[in-house]
């Protein structure tokens, strides 16, 4: 018998495959301002979202200064 270990792929053990992903910006004479307004209302939701799990205590446990 051989001394060697069978490697498993990735796959095999439930790892998600690493994705690169390249983002190229696309130059506009007018900003799309109902877009940008759209995006910045998603990202203050989500941070009230996780602001209120923090204070409730649902959040990330902090490690003790």
């Amino acid at each position: 018998m051989s001394n060697k270990k069978k490697r498993k792929r990735p796959n095999e053990q439930g790892w998600k495959r690493e994705r690169r992903l390249r983002v190229r910006g696309v130059r506009h004479d007018q900003p799309d301002l109902q877009r940008l307004g759209r995006a910045l209302i998603d990202l203050a939701l989500a941070e009230a979202e996780a602001q209120e799990q923090h204070e409730k205590g649902d959040g990330p446990e902090r490690s003790a200064s």
